[in-house]
């Protein structure tokens, strides 16, 4: 009986598989508590201790950017301060490996945060959207295993349907590839 590894399951295989530096250690227990429990104290404290160490980590600063968009979305969060600290990380982050799908999916959650956070602006919605949708595309064809771009994708649709077939193809893969992740 084969059982899918949880994130914390590859973690460790791949801890066996060499020593992880302390950045790396720092990254991958801070990106875990980010993704389990959100942008909370333990998580901030390992990425900052994390970039502190590795400061030209792509993967860091995605995370890093990752946190502060996380942020935008808790109640009372400064929206535009959250959102700009978080293009600040993922604009580093694409300097270093601009095809990255990670990155590319990134830069899609921040296009769609501004138009999720707030619906009163319909031009700058529109044109949100529309780069959202461009930052998912590219993110699928570098990788067409991830789901969370899939996942995007499907939700740019959620708030402006144009009709299209796309949002059903976008999370049926989602839901396809989500256990992959």
């Amino acid at each position: 009986m084969t059982e899918e590894l949880t994130p914390f399951f590859e973690a460790l295989l791949f801890v066996a598989e060499r020593p992880l530096s302390t950045a790396e250690a720092h990254h991958h227990v801070g990106d875990l508590l980010l993704a389990m429990f959100g942008p909370t104290k333990p998580a901030w404290e390992l990425l900052r201790k994390a970039a502190a160490e590795a400061p030209r980590d792509a993967s860091i600063l995605t995370s890093l950017a990752r946190a502060h968009w996380l942020t935008a979305y808790l109640p009372g969060a400064k929206i535009d301060d959250a959102l700009a600290r978080a293009s600040q990380f993922l604009e580093r982050a694409k300097a270093l490996t601009p095809e990255d799908a990670e990155v590319l999916t990134m830069d899609g959650h921040l296009h769609l945060a501004r138009p999720d956070l707030d619906l009163e602006r319909k031009q700058a919605i529109t044109e949100e959207i529309t780069a959202a949708r461009k930052a998912y595309r590219h993110a699928i064809r570098r990788d067409e295993t991830m789901a969370e771009a899939y996942f995007g994708l499907g939700n740019t649709h959620l708030l402006q349907d144009s009709g299209s077939q796309e949002a059903v193809v976008a999370f049926e893969a989602a839901a396809y590839l989500l256990p992959l992740d």
